[in-house]
């Protein structure tokens, strides 16, 4: 648990939290090490988890015409699947490893028992996720208003 706490710590979803809480979060996220070309989740799937890259690269892209178009290349630090985690949705993206390294997953499963055992937390955790999901948003909808103009 101590271990994957210090990986979070170059890890901005967890800025401005004491580290206490990062190594209690910490334990209720798995690490995998993954291998170049390993799929994560495609788009259109159930999403049942939130993965955050502790090292390597991530290809982010969507379908279009029977093809993955890549949209970004994300690295260490990034976290992907974030909504599907709140949600439950269905993958609005495929993301493929590009480099191998290793990457934090939390289930719905382990927020649940997250929620259960420390509520608080669970809601710190929560509000940091929505203003990860809010920046993004802010992100988008600058980008689409310079396309429309």
């Amino acid at each position: 648990m101590t271990e994957l706490a210090k990986l979070f710590d170059d890890v901005d979803l967890f800025h401005g939290i004491p580290y206490a809480d990062v190594k209690l979060l910490s334990g209720y996220f798995q690490l995998i090490d993954t291998k170049k070309n390993q799929l994560l989740f495609s788009e259109g799937e159930p999403g049942n988890a939130m993965y955050i890259i502790l090292e390597g690269k991530v290809q982010v892209g969507k379908i279009l015409d029977n093809k993955i178009q890549p949209l970004a290349v994300e690295g260490k630090g990034k976290v992907l699947g974030e909504m599907s985690l709140l949600d439950g949705e269905v993958r609005s993206a495929t993301c493929t490893v590009t480099e191998a390294g290793n990457i934090a997953i939390m289930t719905q499963d382990a927020f649940a028992r997250l929620e259960k055992d420390h509520p608080a937390l669970a809601l710190r955790f929560l509000k940091l996720i929505v203003r990860l999901v809010s920046r993004r948003l802010r992100m988008t909808t600058g980008r689409l208003s310079q396309l429309l103009t």
